[in-house]
């Protein structure tokens, strides 16, 4: 496993470990389902850059549906 797989594995779980708790917090559901699959993503995905893409998307998710 490369270095900038590790690197993106730690940082989504992270993020996704805050929007989670954002969204538990200020009752979400959006933000708590980008958080989820945040956290989830990595297990599934084995390209590098597959999986910097859906954290991009997934970032951008809460922000896109409040909108809606």
């Amino acid at each position: 496993m490369s270095p900038f797989k590790i690197l993106l594995i730690v940082m989504m779980s992270i993020a996704g470990m805050a929007y989670f708790g954002y969204g538990k917090k200020q009752q979400n559901m959006s933000a708590m389902i980008a958080g989820g699959l945040m956290m989830g993503i990595p297990y599934l995905v084995s390209s590098g850059w597959l999986l910097l893409l859906s954290w991009l998307l997934l970032i951008a998710f809460p922000v896109i549906w409040a909108r809606m």
